[in-house]
């Protein structure tokens, strides 16, 4: 055991070193603890935080997810009710629903249509 400058220090004492710090990583612990919320608004904060999300409207909720074809994967996702789509070979945009299927993506104004298989599998 190295002969530190602390147990130098403890060596006349009755205290041991250890049980010393074990109070010091004691005391430490308690300073670097975090506050509890000392007023409503901070505890309206919290809830508000753990709430659920809402889940994503009916009409086409049930696209999100993701698709690929051959090399081609795109993400169908959602963000406060409203869709985007991820290109993993390039980016992503977001969507104005034109109906069930079809999707404007509104950078460019193109078409995303999602068609569904007679099982129902997109």
């Amino acid at each position: 055991m190295r002969d530190s400058s602390l147990t130098r220090l403890l060596e006349g004492m009755s205290v041991s070193p250890y049980f010393l710090t074990a109070g010091l990583v004691l005391a430490c612990g308690l300073a670097c603890a975090p506050e509890t919320p000392n007023s409503d608004l901070e505890n309206e904060g919290a809830a508000s935080f753990l709430e659920a999300p809402l889940p994503p409207p009916a009409e086409w909720g049930s696209l999100v997810g993701e698709y690929a074809s051959n090399t081609d994967t795109l993400s169908l996702l959602e963000d406060e009710q409203i869709p985007y789509v991820l290109f993993w070979k390039g980016g992503g945009q977001s969507l104005r629903p034109v109906s069930d299927t079809t999707f404007e993506l509104t950078a460019n104004g193109g078409t995303l249509t999602v068609r569904r298989q007679r099982d129902g599998r997109v």
